[in-house]
């Protein structure tokens, strides 16, 4: 038994296909703290040779550092920060997504967001630690290896582009 765990819905999980014209939806989920290390997901938007759009559902401490660094690197049109939602309103944005993406540096156990996200049908990436380690695996989301930031930021950018290019390996 996992150490967290969500509740049922009753409803029918409708994944969301990405049609060709519009961009990867990517959805990140937590609090805007230093070891959910949002600064990681930013800097490989900036690397993806493909459309890609985050909506950040979250506030906290960081929140506006991490909308200076989307600025200074440009990617702040891509961004949406959505503040702390409503728990309803969380599961919402994750179904009419393509993908979530996890961050953080370090965690006590399997997030509550990883059940949500594969409630929701959602394909993870996240890096190849923590309790994601042991969670994830090829049929349900990417694992990014950690050696070191350049290469970590590099690696989210080619999971994210590779979701993109291939929707059918995604949905």
């Amino acid at each position: 038994m996992r150490e967290v765990g969500t509740f049922p819905t009753g409803k029918e999980v409708i994944l969301s296909r990405r049609s060709p014209e519009e961009p990867l939806r990517i959805c990140w989920s937590g609090l805007l703290i230093p070891r959910k290390a949002l600064e990681i997901l930013l800097h490989a938007i900036r690397q993806c040779k493909n459309p890609i759009e985050v909506t950040v559902l979250g506030g906290g401490v960081m929140e506006k550092k991490w909308k200076n660094l989307a600025n200074d690197l440009g990617v702040e049109k891509q961004v949406h920060f959505k503040n702390q939602v409503h728990h309803d309103d969380v599961l919402k944005y994750m179904a009419n997504s393509h993908a979530l993406c996890i961050t953080s540096i370090h965690e006590g156990g399997t997030g509550t967001v990883v059940l949500e996200a594969l409630q929701n049908g959602l394909p993870l990436i996240s890096m190849d630690h923590c309790a994601f380690k042991t969670v994830i695996n090829e049929r349900i989301g990417i694992k990014i290896p950690i050696k070191n930031k350049q290469q970590i930021y590099s690696d989210y950018a080619k999971a994210m582009d590779f979701m993109y290019e291939n929707e059918d390996i995604r949905y």
